[in-house]
């Protein structure tokens, strides 16, 4: 028979790595899209206010090469700045929302891991159905959540051109075989982002129930933080608001992307943290 002290000793192991694992990321990301909007609408307008003959390069397609080139040097300086604000914004944005959606599903399969070989000695039999259903629930965690590489998805993501993620009317775009594959994996990482916390709340919520209700027949009372299924975001429900909005509404989008994780991991902390006083 497994000891209690493994289980606790797994439990407590998982919570330990939490802080490098469930990282809180700042939505003060998003104030990176928001300068280069600002900077690439002064540097526009002011153009446009003090040489007027140059707007008969702007088109409803994008503007013309001409245009950019004979821009006042101070006005290339802020696009190349909002470009170079997108680029860092995507790539490293992206680089960490990926990174902590793989440590997350590592650390709470051996939180599951810990939490079931507690349970399955301290009941003895007492909750051999509540047990069952947590181990089949724990198997179909672990085989629904596969990790991506953060490295080869950011990459990818980087090759469409990123100055065009918010301003593509206002760019002449050439559309690459690279730039098609670009923006073909950029959309497959927000996909699979914005359905990663509704989805991993949603099993991490059935597994706690199943949890409670087992625990509670030895006696031992864990309460499941109402805050910890994240609501359900459609992907097209953002996607077209983005490409409504000419990509505007992808700012929206990525502060969704942080927020919801982050509140998650909040909620599951609190059980995880009155789970292990109890059984401590």
């Amino acid at each position: 028979m497994v000891s209690p002290s493994v289980g606790i000793r797994q439990i407590q192991a998982a919570l330990k790595t939490r802080s490098n694992s469930d990282v809180l990321v700042s939505t003060a990301w998003i104030i990176l899209p928001i300068m280069s909007i600002i900077f690439v609408t002064t540097a526009l307008v002011t153009v446009l206010v003090f040489y007027p003959g140059m707007s008969e390069f702007v088109t409803p397609l994008g503007i013309d090469l001409y245009f950019l080139s004979h821009m006042p040097q101070w006005a290339q300086v802020l696009i190349l700045l909002s470009q170079l604000m997108v680029l860092i914004f995507l790539v490293i944005l992206s680089y960490k929302l990926i990174k902590r959606r793989n440590l997350h599903f590592y650390r709470s399969a051996l939180l599951r891991s810990g939490i079931i070989r507690f349970v399955r000695d301290k009941a003895v039999g007492k909750a051999y159905l509540e047990l069952t259903a947590m181990e089949s629930a724990h198997e179909q965690i672990n085989l629904s959540e596969t990790d991506r590489s953060p490295f080869l998805w950011t990459m990818l993501l980087a090759l469409y051109p990123t100055s065009a993620l918010f301003f593509p009317v206002l760019l002449n775009l050439l559309i690459t075989p690279l730039g098609i594959i670009g923006l073909i994996a950029m959309l497959y990482v927000l996909y699979f982002l914005t359905t990663f916390s509704h989805e991993n709340s949603s099993r991490d919520k059935t597994f706690m129930e199943y949890t409670k209700s087992a625990l509670s027949k030895t006696g031992i009372t864990v309460d499941v933080p109402v805050g910890i299924r994240s609501k359900k975001h459609p992907f097209t429900l953002y996607l077209i608001p983005s490409i409504v909005t000419i990509g505007l509404f992808g700012i929206y989008w990525f502060y969704v992307l942080i927020k919801d994780p982050n509140e998650h991991f909040k909620a599951q902390w609190a059980f995880e943290d009155s789970l292990v006083a109890k059984i401590s």
